[in-house]
């Protein structure tokens, strides 16, 4: 993974540099006075602006502008009661039932250079704990830390849409705390017994990211995204696919009500704070947001998913599937 980490790193550094001579040509087009009109509001609104229709962000997609941001995400969230099988007894199987809670803090700042081309990073923590105890004993805690750096592209911009490209490297280090596996090794007498187990993962990251304004009411966002790298499974590789979606409503451009809307659906194939793989995950979102800011924008949203889970105690990559409800505050702040 040294050879693809370093590969990754330096594609990251030129890859910008071979996008500016196409970007350059686009970059002095002859306005039309209705197009100037719109360009003079959106230098006074800094909020993300198309067709006068200022967009909702949504948790589900990274929007595709180039522009100097401070994104903040905060979240907790719990899984519904899962029946986790232990044993059989002849025909009948004892099994522990219990929840899961979730938490999460994400920070991204992006940093536009130009027009056409910025660079980002995010850092972040999520965490994932049995809700009592016999989830505490059999699923422990776990976190995973992140932290993201990359660079965004733009590759076509109109007054009606926006298309950019992304490219990244993702640093991971999953760390889970098994209470059972302790116990375990304990009663069976075995070596090399810890209570904690990190593992660092390092991941390249590529998407594109896409923005519709369909009238001063209506937006839409859409991006697809594929990672490669290190699996959280020790000497394997992944390849992560995932794609995601979002409406939005924003009633301030044409009616002064400072209220936005946002309806998204996520789709992956590996879900966070998870080690099952070769599954998939459906993700849910809706958001209500305050919109009546030049250049802020903040909200609340819910998020539900069907999260496949491992536990130490099942066999092979068996999983059990739960479902998630997370509650968080977003907030989104324009400098330019």
């Amino acid at each position: 993974m040294k050879k693809i980490a370093v590969l990754l790193v330096l594609f990251i550094i030129i890859f910008p540099a071979w996008c500016q001579e196409i970007q350059n040509a686009h970059e002095h087009d002859t306005l039309t006075l209705e197009e100037a009109e719109i360009l003079l509001k959106q230098e006074l609104v800094r909020v993300p602006f198309l067709k006068e229709h200022r967009f909702v962000n949504s948790r589900l997609v990274i929007e595709p502008f180039i522009k100097t941001s401070f994104r903040m995400n905060v979240g907790i969230g719990n899984s519904n009661e899962i029946d986790i099988p232990l044993f059989n007894i002849g025909d009948t199987t004892l099994s522990i039932s219990g929840s899961l809670l979730y938490a999460n803090l994400i920070f991204t700042y992006n940093q536009r250079i130009k027009e056409w081309v910025s660079f980002y990073i995010t850092t972040g923590l999520s965490l994932r704990v049995g809700a009592d105890a016999g989830s505490l004993l059999l699923d422990g805690l776990n976190t995973l830390s992140e932290t993201d750096i990359g660079w965004k592209l733009r590759l076509y911009h109109s007054k009606h849409d926006y298309l950019a490209l992304r490219v990244g490297i993702s640093n991971f280090v999953a760390s889970y705390t098994n209470i059972y596996t302790l116990i375990q090794s304990i009663t069976t007498s075995s070596s090399g017994l810890s209570l904690t187990e990190n593992i660092p993962a390092l991941q390249g990251d590529f998407g594109l990211h896409y923005a519709l304004g369909i009238g001063s009411l209506l937006g839409l966002q859409l991006e697809v995204n594929y990672n490669y790298g290190d699996s959280f499974k020790k000497d394997r590789i992944i390849n992560q696919f995932s794609f995601g979606g979002a409406f939005d409503l924003n009633f301030y451009p044409s009616t002064k009500v400072p209220v936005g809307f946002s309806a998204g659906y996520g789709y992956t194939t590996l879900p966070e704070i998870t080690n099952v793989e070769d599954t998939q995950s459906n993700l849910y979102n809706l958001k209500l947001s305050y919109t009546g800011s030049p250049d802020l924008v903040i909200g609340v949203e819910i998020t539900g998913n069907q999260n496949p889970l491992s536990f130490q105690i099942l066999e092979g990559n068996e999983s059990i599937e739960a479902f998630v409800i997370n509650y968080s505050l977003g907030m989104v702040y324009y400098f330019n």
